[in-house]
């Protein structure tokens, strides 16, 4: 009997912890959308990589979506806000970055970065960012700032050459350049070197899924 009490009284416990812990969730996102919650959990403050599944969750909620587009990138600004306000949270801001880059990449859909580039520079200027806690997160803070600069000139380059920067080589490309005027041809010229530019300070390689000091 005493086993079997103690068995019995294991599993009440078990289902108890269960439910408040189903408790203490519902409680903490109270009033927040499920993309919100994905948006938290891919850039939450620790020394972890962003699990892929949050990050495509928040790629599939955006697809096609200009509204949740609009809502991605308010909460996004929210906690790089947050984080510069404060002078810390370096992992946060670099994870908020990672996601604004995957959603840059996410060929399939071009709607984020045409809302993204409707912001203009402003929306990623953060050159005054700087995580004074340590030394390290100082070094940090540097290629946060430089991560930051090479986005926005992936999102000005689209806007200012009409999205052609931004297609991957291809016969169509090719025709389509073919048919530029030199003015036009020179601009997208510019925006292409200005983005290598920033793209070898940063060393945010886009065929490595967008290098960060996590990985």
């Amino acid at each position: 009997r005493p086993a079997a009490w103690r068995e019995t009284m294991s599993r009440m416990e078990k289902g108890i912890g269960e439910q408040f812990r189903g408790i203490l969730r519902n409680v903490a996102t109270v009033g927040v959308s499920e993309l919100e919650t994905h948006i938290v959990k891919a850039t939450f403050y620790d020394d972890e990589i962003p699990k892929p599944k949050h990050i495509n969750a928040v790629l599939r909620t955006i697809e096609g979506n200009r509204h949740a587009c609009k809502q991605t990138l308010a909460v996004l600004r929210r906690r790089i806000d947050k984080a510069v306000q404060s002078k810390s949270q370096w992992q946060v801001m670099i994870k908020c970055l990672l996601v604004i880059h995957k959603g840059i990449q996410y060929r399939q859909d071009t709607v984020f970065i045409e809302e993204m580039s409707s912001y203009g520079i402003q929306f990623l200027n953060i050159d005054s960012y700087l995580d004074r806690a340590s030394e390290t997160s100082w070094g940090n803070s540097k290629y946060c700032r430089s991560y930051a600069a090479f986005l926005s000139e992936r999102a000005l380059g689209y806007r200012d050459t009409a999205g052609i920067s931004f297609q991957l080589p291809s016969k169509q490309l090719r025709a389509k350049i073919k048919k530029l005027k030199p003015s036009k041809l020179y601009k997208v010229y510019t925006s292409l070197v200005t983005q290598m530019k920033a793209l070898v300070t940063c060393r945010a390689f886009e065929d490595q899924g967008g290098y960060h000091i996590l990985a």
